[in-house]
């Protein structure tokens, strides 16, 4: 879903969007969401986040959190 906004951006970066929007065929709104995306991924793998103090592990959407997978891995571990 894209929602329309109007943001201020800096004339080099709009220039550097609109050539990368022309180059790939794609939308400027696109091609910044993807960037922005893509350097707030980048950012969470440099910078643990912490929650309270702890660590937070990395979220994965390709595996689902359940009682039975809890049970499983305890199982294997041996505790």
């Amino acid at each position: 879903m894209s929602v329309r906004t109007t943001i201020d951006i800096d004339e080099t970066a709009l220039g550097v969007l609109r050539d990368l929007a022309t180059v790939e065929k794609r939308t400027i709104g696109k091609v910044a969401s993807d960037l922005i995306l893509e350097a707030v991924r980048n950012r969470r793998a440099k910078v643990p986040m912490v929650r309270n103090g702890i660590p937070l592990l990395e979220r994965r959407t390709d595996v689902v959190i359940t009682n039975e997978l809890i049970d499983r891995i305890r199982e294997q571990e041996g505790v």
